[in-house]
């Protein structure tokens, strides 16, 4: 997550240029650097508008490539706790984005949340010894297979609120325990 002085959003997760540099949340393939956007002149809007706009299309953009080769990895992990779990995306009202959910098991439904920066399978060691319970792990926006969000700092608070309420009406519970670090 970059946030400058002068900055009135932050985007979660992605690869994106910031103040000329790049953050990384994914790194570009070793044969090919991503293509620069071209230079795009609109007129009348509002810089904080625009500035979201392009940190949102190209980070969604410099995230493609990657997608491939984020799966093969993943499938790897599960592999080696043989387990093979279901995939899902949930729709978040409140940020207009959606979510990559995937779940297993049966039972009483435990939703794990992770912290930053990695995603939902960060989970897979811990749940595949978690037998009696329905597992569903969340790639919060940003992260995994979700899509990116940007957010002014003011907005942080209210989406984390309403985060859990979102992805449980999702999922059609209307309970659940939650892990989360």
């Amino acid at each position: 997550m970059f946030l400058s002085e002068s900055a009135d959003a932050v985007l979660v997760g992605g690869l994106v240029p910031v103040r000329g540099r790049l953050g990384k949340d994914t790194a570009p393939t070793a044969t090919r650097q991503p293509q620069r956007p071209q230079a795009v002149r609109f007129v009348d809007t509002e810089p904080s508008v625009l500035r979201a706009l392009v940190l949102s299309v190209y980070s969604t953009i410099s995230r493609m490539p990657n997608t491939r080769r984020y799966r093969a990895s993943e499938r790897l992990l599960w592999d080696s706790i043989t387990r093979t779990p279901r995939e899902r995306h949930v729709h978040l009202p409140s940020t207009q984005t959606n979510v990559r959910i995937q779940d297993f098991g049966e039972g009483d439904p435990v939703l794990f949340i992770h912290g930053a920066p990695n995603s939902g399978s960060t989970w897979a060691p811990l749940i595949s010894h978690l037998d009696g319970f329905r597992c569903f792990l969340v790639d919060r926006p940003g992260t995994g297979l979700s899509d990116d969000r940007v957010l002014r700092p003011d907005e942080l608070c209210d989406v984390a609120d309403r985060f859990v309420a979102e992805v449980l009406d999702g999922l059609e519970l209307s309970r659940a325990h939650v892990v989360a670090s």
